[in-house]
């Protein structure tokens, strides 16, 4: 079993916690919980007014939060980065995309799919 903190060491959890609150900004905080309760809002069912507010900042407020919560090990190593986000973003897409595209084949040639015509 894998601890974080040694059982002899002076430092609790609390304390550790206590010291990751003290250096967060709560503005920012807020700004993310709102941005994520505009998300959620924007993507359910709403009225048209409702929509058309939302949809006029709720993205760009998120991108705005994340970009300015990054952490400075992607600023100063941006080729690493770059090449980690393509083996953790890219591979799964083009795997997922090749197993949907062979399972649609696969499909197609036993005619599960169903040539609708109009007006039927």
């Amino acid at each position: 079993m894998r601890r974080c903190i040694r059982e002899d060491s002076s430092i609790t959890n609390a304390e550790i916690i206590r010291k990751i609150m003290n250096n967060r900004y709560k503005s920012l905080d807020i700004a993310k919980a709102i941005c994520i309760i505009l998300m959620v809002v924007g993507h359910s069912g709403r009225p048209t007014y409702l929509h058309d507010f939302v949809y006029m900042f709720h993205m760009p407020c998120s991108f705005f939060v994340s970009g300015w919560l990054i952490n400075n090990k992607y600023i100063t190593n941006l080729k690493m980065v770059l090449i980690q986000k393509v083996k953790g973003s890219y591979y799964p897409f083009v795997k997922w995309t090749l197993t949907f595209l062979s399972f649609h084949n696969v499909f197609a040639s036993m005619h599960i799919y169903a040539n609708r015509e109009k007006g039927t």
